[in-house]
């Protein structure tokens, strides 16, 4: 076994949890060390070490292709990742394997469709940006002030998704940037969440059970959650409901969460006509296109600091990867795309 100091009983969990606040950083120092693989142990105990303690880590560009397509049904979330996930995730699509999660993704394919998908996002980004994110960086440029430009951008982005999802701007990109219960709660609950990776499952269920830690705040958080996410369906229930009945002739939304609720036809159905009422100034996707300055600088940051960090998976059937790892059966896998953004060996000298 190679990769960081595999320790009695513990194996590497000292050397992860003294790096936690480098995490990402770490695991690139050690795949940097062993030319982009390695296999190290959480539970080095006989008997649990070679299967369910044993952890693949990787940032090859082959082993990936691999595991993502070659051999993607030898590569599920598993029950490690789902047990993790569960509370905050329940069984949808991000958190399901098999035929659950294929049944839930063509179910959502027929709403996911390039040109409806566009037209809802526009609306949303065209009149966030417009209305807030300009208006806050032109009052900073005036009173000569600073700005945290990723704080801006992550609560564009939070408004636009649960624009897009929910048709509920929670307006957290706003003059002031004011708190919001629901994004802390969200904050809250996806930090204690992926804490549960850092320890064995056995501890961290023993620590739910007893209300200690973080579990306490994910706890809290979630309750939360279900409260504000619980009005916003049963608000759009009562809307529906009265759309169908006449009594209510309002601009009807262009939320994921309207149209799964409506169960509409299928897009090919909807005429531009239907569609284009609710864009009040789309982006132009063709010009955007062109600016190739913009587009290289995104592609740098996004591959310096990837939206996803790095993903688990655990092995079905024993398995030999392309680099001449074996990966036994009952194991994990983890690939570090932060990893794969910084290796030399993949970029170049100057990556």
């Amino acid at each position: 076994m190679y990769g960081p100091r595999v320790w009695p009983v513990v194996g590497s969990l000292p050397g992860l949890i003294q790096n936690v606040n480098r995490m990402h950083d770490w695991i690139a120092d050690n795949l940097r060390a062993c030319c982009g693989t390695y296999q190290t142990c959480t539970c080095a105990i006989p008997f649990l070490a070679r299967k369910q303690g044993l952890v693949t880590v990787t940032c090859d560009p082959k082993n990936l292709e691999h595991i993502l397509k070659l051999r993607f049904d030898n590569y599920p979330k598993g029950p490690t990742w789902q047990a993790v996930f569960h509370d905050l995730l329940g069984d949808g699509i991000f958190n399901s394997d098999g035929d659950t999660w294929l049944f839930q993704r063509k179910t959502a394919a027929l709403e996911f469709t390039t040109r409806t998908l566009r037209q809802a996002m526009a609306r949303w980004v065209s009149r966030a940006i417009e209305l807030r994110f300009c208006p806050i960086l032109e009052t900073a440029q005036n009173e000569a002030k600073p700005v945290d430009l990723q704080d801006l951008l992550l609560r564009l982005t939070f408004d636009n998704i649960c624009g897009l999802a929910f048709g509920k701007d929670p307006q957290t990109l706003a003059p002031g940037l004011p708190e919001n219960e629901f994004a802390n709660a969200f904050d809250r609950a996806t930090e204690a969440t992926l804490q549960r990776f850092i320890l064995p499952e056995i501890i961290w269920k023993f620590k739910k059970w007893l209300g200690l830690g973080m579990e306490v705040s994910l706890n809290h958080s979630l309750h939360h959650i279900d409260k504000y996410l619980s009005a916003i369906i049963d608000a759009r229930k009562l809307e529906l409901e009265s759309q169908q009945q006449g009594l209510c002739n309002g601009t009807p939304h262009d939320d994921l969460l309207s149209r799964f609720m409506k169960k509409i036809p299928t897009p090919t159905n909807f005429s531009k006509s239907d569609t284009s009422k609710w864009v009040k100034e789309p982006l132009f996707f063709e010009e955007v296109d062109r600016l190739t300055y913009l587009k290289a600088a995104l592609s740098e940051t996004l591959r310096l600091y990837p939206s996803v960090p790095q993903d688990s998976k655990q092995t079905i059937k024993d398995d030999v990867l392309p680099s001449g790892t074996f990966v036994p059966a009952g194991s994990s896998i983890t690939y570090s795309i932060y990893a794969i953004g910084r290796m030399k060996f993949i970029w170049g000298e100057d990556c």
